[in-house]
């Protein structure tokens, strides 16, 4: 028996390393590997969370390869936990505390010692080798090797140099508007776009900040920001024997925090030998590394002159191109050949993948946190959906806040978009605010249905992305008729649902609900009821019925809707409606006049979510001016600056450096007398 794939228990090297097997040929044969491959693997051990893990779990099952989890304390109720065969807690939920091995990329899957470390023990490492690693590790050694290799890089500065000063005067000769960009890591953290040199420094510290944190290595690099760049990814796979393939190109410019949110492949507006040098290209730099396994080399483009540049190496796992890349790495692991020439690589058809983010989309982009009271996948659009989530489960303010990746596939890219469109309509997540509706304007976009897009495109139409619609009465309507049915069921039935506000409905004929600033009047007949919205004189009448607790529906004099209505925070009612979703605050009349406490003045700067402090810059006494950084908090490794909404003085601060805060606590305050 040969030890395979490996684990810590623990957070250091000094943990016992977990032995698993290696045996028959574990489904290996299905790829057309033959009967000459190499022997599968018995049991492998995952050390990755949430869809990831899931995903490599369910390629595991059908190729007859046991399983094994590991995971920290926050996730021991995940669905990775209990589809593994074997699970194993390693430690809190803090990543820094918790993390083992991260096979296909983030964290340990890119340090070169811990992958030499399981070479030295006699494991095999699903991922590519040490040295490949530690070339593609760093940026700033990755750009060099591709120079070399004749693979075009952005201009910049990637010295070795980090000092102040030496970066400072590095920024001035590349130019403005730069970018800086941590040499270790990827995934956004770190990245800061500068366009004013007073503000650099500031910068370059907080991006060495956050670096060292999720990286563990502050080394930046400076480089030339293209004001009209598209991202595209070449994804390619690569043997121990010296071939590699390109498994064509895909677009990921639909970015937010320099982060993709939509993927599509092909990328559209791109020439078929521009595709094929993009490939050629892709391998390339995969070989000047001496790469293994599945790997993504990004490239950044100009969408003005289609030059196009070198940007990093890292490894995968997710698929978007139709060929089970978990397959291939288990049989590339164990010695086998790639199943494929380049010539015999299919692109069929058009493909999107849309990444569903636990955040909220109107306040930048903040991640948000908190159980999902209520989940409900796509059910009529075809589509394949890989999450690491279900409904109860806590999404973490410990990690990434991605919650799913839905991906759809059609025969060319105008039937691949309709079906993402018909898919996130259908898609329902309540519990923390979620991109969903983002990405519902975004696919709906005319520009994005034309084809080619920037990674400025979000910025570019931030107004019509984010356009804001009057609620519609139907809307209103159909929520009060659901408080005045449940009301009913509670008078009569009483359970859970007779907590809800206004439930004493008795023999009164009348309702009347506030919604944000919207009322509504239901008047009760003998069959039926009446709806006034605002008080506007128009009367409709409706019979309702509720199919369950949260399914609605209404028959109105001249359409029939069925929503699903879930409360959630007491007051709050998410409606999803004919591929929509509203989000009401209903008032309770009892409480309407204490609503205008909960307002927040320009005194106070609050936690904009679950967070944790990491730096307290001003203390009482001092005085600040509007803009200034008076704190620094963190919420799933990504830091936060808060800054002074105007000029005064500290009158208190709240908080300490390493306090957890929640949601809306008030951090600093400044003194209401702004002579002072």
């Amino acid at each position: 028996m040969s030890r395979v794939l490996l684990a810590l228990e623990g957070s250091d090297l000094g943990g016992r390393l977990i032995n698993v097997e290696q045996g028959g040929l574990g489904g290996l044969e299905a790829l057309g590997l033959g009967g000459d491959s190499k022997p599968g693997f018995k049991k492998i051990l995952i050390a990755n969370r949430g869809e990831i893990a899931c995903r490599i779990i369910r390629t595991a099952r059908k190729l007859g390869v046991s399983t094994v989890a590991v995971y920290s304390e926050a996730d021991k109720d995940c669905i990775h936990v209990k589809m593994a065969d074997e699970a194993y807690c390693i430690g809190p939920a803090a990543s820094s505390e918790s993390y083992a091995i991260h096979p296909g990329y983030g964290f340990l899957s890119e340090s070169p010692s811990f992958a030499q470390r399981i070479a030295d023990e006699g494991l095999v490492f699903i991922g590519p080798p040490a040295e490949a690693i530690r070339s593609m590790g760093s940026k700033r050694e990755s750009k060099e090797i591709m120079l070399k290799a004749g693979v075009p890089c952005v201009p910049g500065y990637h010295g070795a140099a980090q000092d102040l000063d030496t970066l400072t005067s590095a920024a001035s000769s590349v130019g403005l508007p730069l970018l800086i960009k941590p040499t270790h890591g990827g995934g956004g953290k770190g990245m800061r776009i500068v366009r004013d040199l007073s503000e650099f420094q500031e910068e370059v510290l907080s991006a060495k900040r956050e670096a060292i944190k999720s990286f563990g290595n502050d080394e930046v690099l400076l480089e030339r920001w293209l004001e009209r760049p598209r991202h595209v990814e070449v994804q390619v796979f690569a043997d121990g024997f010296g071939e590699c393939v390109a498994l064509w190109e895909r677009d990921c410019s639909v970015q937010r925090r320099h982060q993709k949110i939509i993927e599509e492949a092909p990328a559209p507006g791109l020439s078929m030998e521009l595709k094929k040098d993009l490939a050629e290209k892709a391998v390339a730099a995969a070989k000047a590394v001496n790469y293994v396994g599945a790997g993504t080399v990004e490239f950044i483009m100009d969408a003005t002159t289609g030059e196009y540049f070198f940007m990093e190496i890292h490894p995968v796992t997710e698929m978007v191109t139709g060929v089970d890349l978990v397959e291939w790495q288990l049989a590339i692991a164990a010695g086998n050949r790639l199943p494929m020439t380049q010539a015999e690589v299919p692109c069929i058809g058009h493909a999107f993948e849309a990444r569903i983010y636990a955040e909220r989309p109107e306040a930048n982009f903040l991640p948000d946190a908190g159980k999902l009271l209520h989940t409900r996948a796509p059910t009529s659009a075809p589509h394949r959906l890989e999450t690491g989530f279900q409904e109860g489960d806590d999404v973490s303010s410990y990690y990434d806040p991605m919650i799913a990746k839905l991906i759809v596939h059609g025969k060319d890219r105008a039937e691949a978009l309709a079906l993402l469109r018909s898919a996130l309509a259908e898609y329902q997540v309540v519990g923390p605010s979620t991109n969903i509706e983002f990405l519902k304007a975004v696919a709906a976009h005319p520009d994005f249905a034309a084809g080619p897009v920037e990674t400025s495109f979000i910025p570019q139409h931030h107004d019509e992305l984010f356009k804001t619609e009057p609620m519609p009465p139907r809307i209103l309507g159909q929520a009060a008729l659901f408080l005045v049915l449940h009301e009913q069921e509670a008078v009569t039935g009483g359970g859970p649902w007779s907590t809800l506000a206004h439930r004493r409905f008795g023999d009164v004929a009348q309702r009347t609900y506030k919604f944000d600033d919207r009322e509504v009047t239901v008047r009760i007949l003998p069959s039926g009821y009446e709806v006034e919205v605002d008080g506007s004189g128009t009367v409709d009448r409706a019979s309702a019925s509720l199919k369950d607790r949260t399914e609605l529906v209404t028959q109105w004099s001249d359409t029939r809707l069925a929503s699903t209505i879930i409360p959630s925070g007491g007051h709050k009612l998410h409606i999803f409606d004919s591929g929509r979703q509203y989000v009401l605050h209903h008032t309770p009349s009892e409480v309407e006049a204490d609503s205008a406490a909960t307002t927040q003045t320009a005194n106070a700067m609050t936690s904009p979510m679950p967070a944790t402090v990491i730096e307290v810059r001003v203390k009482p006494g001092d005085k600040v001016e509007a803009n200034q950084v008076v704190c620094v908090l963190e919420s799933m490794k990504m830091e936060i600056n808060i800054r002074a909404g105007r000029d005064g003085v500290v009158g208190a601060v709240n908080v300490e450096k390493g306090q957890v805060v929640e949601e809306g606590a008030v951090l600093v305050a400044l003194d209401s007398d702004e002579s002072a």
